[in-house]
């Protein structure tokens, strides 16, 4: 049986290749894109792609790498919890965008002056929240950075650019998008393929 130590350790390695950064960053820059340039329906439709082409990159790249892994099954609870929270997460963070969609449309007038300001720092922050229970899953201290990044980009495009929260998610999507693209090559360089003979 493993010890924690160990199974924490194997657990982060396998979420090091940087496919969960990437596909995580593209989907939050490609809403931040379509919020831009309103395109509704690329900023709707990339969180739900993102989760499967996430899965399939990780089954082909990574398992043949790293090998399976039984992890324990506080291990899988934690991990299925993990989940839920984010899928939670992903549901509020969509809900808050439609209404800070119709806010800054005008469907909503009699509160817009005081609520607009203060919902689209939402969808930032929901994110950096987001980042903060990637960094309680698996310890990567990268997530953390993350998490500032977007409660900065916020902040700051609601200052400079106020009324157009796409900038700062796509400010910040930016950020693990590279940092996946960057730790993909590295990991693929590192881990050849495992010879299954």
């Amino acid at each position: 049986m493993m010890t924690k130590t160990l199974e924490s350790e194997l657990f982060r390695r396998r979420f090091d290749d940087g496919a969960l950064d990437l596909f995580a960053g593209l989907a939050i820059f490609s809403i931040g894109i379509g919020w831009m340039f309103d395109i509704v329906v690329l900023a709707a439709i990339m969180p739900a792609v993102f989760w499967p082409f996430w899965a399939v990159v990780h089954k082909r790249i990574v398992v043949p790498r790293l090998g399976e892994v039984e992890f324990s099954e506080a291990r899988k609870a934690k991990i299925s919890t993990t989940y839920i929270a984010l899928l939670i997460l992903g549901t509020v963070s969509f809900l808050f965008g439609l209404i800070a969609f119709a806010l800054v449309e005008g469907w909503i007038d009699s509160v817009q002056e005081i609520a607009v300001p203060l919902i689209l720092l939402v969808p930032s922050l929901v994110m950096a929240f987001a980042a903060v229970i990637g960094f309680l899953m698996l310890g990567a201290m990268r997530m953390l950075v993350y998490a500032a990044v977007f409660v900065a980009s916020g902040v700051l495009m609601q200052i400079v650019l106020p009324y157009h929260p796409g900038h700062s998610l796509a400010l910040g999507g930016a950020l693990p998008l590279l940092c996946g693209v960057v730790m993909l090559i590295r990991f693929l360089r590192a881990y050849p393929v495992l010879d299954e003979g």
